[in-house]
């Protein structure tokens, strides 16, 4: 089965779409059947013959895009930046504690759905009726956690590379801080947790016998199918052309 990675806005991870186009090249403009809509994204992986479980990846390519599909897009684009704007700012005057990180809307514009991050539960009753006045739409917030709240921001890591969880990892593993320690590591929360202020992802894999698949540990700077490896020894930041000492 032919499968290419499609970069969407809003998410940071490319997601895996079933297609029957061989000639995709990266950067391709196409158009993604995924959750019951059609979205525009980017190739990020040109496709590859790849042993795929029945039926398949959840999402597939439809075509091409064409003009009409740009416009779409950009439409709605302009849209779910309003839904921010306007959620963000009237969460703000209801006095509630909840910070908007990435809002998606269905093809036809009439349902809006928010992802936010919130210490705990968080009453927004009022808040949807306001927005769905406003905005003409049906509106679904969903609250999530803080590491998947970076997967849909995405960012740089202290490596100077983009977040191992945005870009490759296919999950969240428990990193405690025996794990840092054991590899000689400052136990410095600052030099050891993420953008989403959890001990970094990499501390487990790193300490893992082998690293990643393929063998990479830390100080290898290569690449490979699972992601690239480019972990400066002693925790200390390095730039994205540094080479490892």
């Amino acid at each position: 089965m032919l499968v290419a990675q499609i970069r969407l806005p809003g998410r940071a991870r490319p997601v895996s779409c079933a297609t029957a186009l061989a000639d995709l090249e990266l950067d391709d403009s196409v158009v993604v059947e995924l959750d019951g809509g059609s979205r525009l994204g980017r190739v990020a992986r040109v496709p590859l013959d790849l042993p795929w479980p029945d039926p398949g990846p959840a999402a597939r390519v439809l075509r091409r895009a064409g003009r009409e599909d740009e416009e779409r897009a950009s439409h709605r684009e302009r849209r779910t930046e309003k839904a921010l704007r306007v959620a963000r700012q009237r969460a703000e005057e209801l006095g509630l504690d909840m910070k908007f990180v990435r809002a998606e809307g269905n093809p036809s514009g009439r349902r809006l759905t928010l992802f936010f991050v919130a210490e705990g539960r968080v009453d927004f009753r009022q808040l949807v009726r306001d927005l769905a006045r406003q905005l003409r739409a049906r509106i679904d917030l969903r609250q999530i956690g803080v590491r998947d709240a970076a997967i849909a921001q995405g960012g740089i890591g202290h490596c100077g590379r983009q977040l191992c969880c945005a870009s490759f990892l296919p999950g969240f593993a428990p990193v405690a801080m025996k794990m840092a320690k054991a590899q000689g590591l400052p136990l410095n929360p600052s030099k050891i947790s993420g953008q989403c202020g959890r001990l970094m992802c990499c501390l487990r894999y790193e300490l893992e016998p082998g690293g990643l698949p393929g063998g990479s540990r830390r100080g290898d700077r290569t690449r490979s199918g699972s992601g690239c490896q480019d972990c400066p020894r002693g925790g200390e930041p390095s730039s994205p052309g540094s080479p490892s000492s």
